[in-house]
């Protein structure tokens, strides 16, 4: 019994001497604190005096020995570097988002540092379109993206473009900044593409851009797939349907021209825009050659009227129904920004357009029904020549159209 009291009264010492000892250079508590054993100090550090130790925001720099974070070859590195002092276990997973599926690649621990080499990941992640890692410490959690060089050119007759800039805009860093915070300074945003990786606390498109992906995909025997930046290079006259996923906010002048030339000059052509967030902004695409190194966020909006698109509604659809249709909001990636910023703007459905300002347009299934007394159809069709540009004018029911046959049915009849 005497041992045992012994023992307990020099545990608690040696633990009242690490507690007072902290960030404290009185040479005798200095030579105490030097008397504990290193390994017994970083384990304290760890659990008891982790509030004195730990740092109130955690900071990760991630960075590639490749130029492109979203071309990243089979043989290129991811470095992450952490602000933490004290060495408490930090949780990462490495996610690759397939045509069926978000699937997990690597499992791990780390402590303060840590190097992923992508020949490492599960192979079954080879063919994944993009990535997410998560990071959770004692601070929370921190998500980053990035991709293989995955693009796919099978000649085929269909074209997904994936919205690179809005990886670079909305998941820009993880405190938060970018183009809808730098435009109160009236300054643009301005974001590298070379060995940056879009970061954020929270999930923003990614989950709702790799639904748009595979509600797409399922109806095409294949497909070719490019970034957003690679359309300045390419010659789209071999397509038949070019097909734009929820979120492409941000796309160029330049690029925008070239879609719509695409309409006017082919024959049968069609354009799919998914949800009522596409081609809103500018943002300009910057080369060394053909490489992007640069996503420039002016904060200008594009001239829809120009391009003969409806605009979108801003204020008078709130708490706009679709019978029958689940609120995505509520029950499908609940946790991520766009669907807690739906559900703060009571808005269901999504961002929704005015469908009635186009000209040379039709509109079909006018089911969604707002608050206002607004009736707002499910589709829009609008004509050049032989050829459609087909709109979906609300954000969720244009990713889950598979869910409401009659949709489906009448945007497949165009794509055929």
């Amino acid at each position: 019994m005497k041992r045992i009291f012994v023992f307990f009264l020099i545990t608690i010492i040696v633990i009242l001497i690490g507690y007072f000892s902290v960030g404290n250079n009185v040479p005798i508590l200095k030579s105490l604190k030097n008397a504990i054993p290193k390994e017994f100090k970083n384990k304290l550090k760890s659990t008891i005096f982790l509030n004195r130790y730990k740092q109130d925001n955690s900071v990760y720099i991630i960075r590639s020995n490749s130029p492109n974070s979203f071309e990243l070859e089979n043989n290129a590195k991811i470095y992450i570097y952490s602000n933490l002092l004290i060495k408490t276990p930090i949780k990462l997973d490495i996610y690759g988002y397939n045509l069926s599926d978000k699937i997990n690649c690597l499992n791990t621990e780390f402590k303060h540092n840590y190097l992923i080499e992508i020949k490492k990941l599960d192979e079954k992640c080879n063919k994944s379109f993009y990535f997410q890692g998560k990071i959770k410490d004692y601070n929370g959690e921190q998500y980053f993206y990035f991709a293989l060089n995955n693009k796919i050119k099978n000649n085929s007759k269909n074209l997904i473009v994936l919205p690179v800039a809005t990886f670079f805009d909305y998941s820009s860093n993880a405190w938060g900044i970018s183009n809808a915070t730098t435009k109160l300074n009236l300054i643009p945003f301005v974001k590298n593409s070379n060995s940056n990786f879009p970061t954020s606390k929270m999930i923003k498109w990614s989950e709702h851009t790799h639904d748009s992906i595979k509600n797409i995909a399922i109806h095409l025997d294949k497909f070719d797939f490019v970034y957003d930046y690679d359309l300045e290079f390419i010659n789209l006259n071999s397509y038949k349907n070019l097909f734009f996923l929820a979120h492409q906010e941000s796309i160029p002048e330049s690029t925008l021209a070239k879609i719509f030339q695409f309409l006017k000059n082919g024959s049968n052509k069609n354009v799919l825009s998914v949800g009522a967030g596409n081609f809103l902004r500018i943002v300009n695409f910057k080369f060394i050659g053909d490489k992007i190194v640069q996503f420039q966020f002016p904060d200008t909006r594009i001239n829809r009227a120009k391009y003969n698109l409806n605009p979108q509604a801003d204020y008078d659809t709130f708490n706009c129904k679709l019978e029958n249709f689940f609120s995505t909001a509520d029950k499908i990636h609940i946790n991520s920004a766009v669907s807690i910023r739906q559900r703060e703007l009571n808005r269901p459905l999504g961002e929704i357009l005015h469908p009635y300002e186009s000209s040379n347009s039709e509109h079909y299934f006018e089911d969604i029904i707002c608050d206002t007394g607004i009736k707002v159809p499910l589709l829009t069709i609008t004509k050049y020549d032989s050829s459609n540009f087909i709109q979906v004018n609300a954000d969720n029911v244009g990713i889950y159209f598979n869910d409401i046959p009659k949709l489906r049915n009448k945007i497949l009849e165009f794509l055929k």
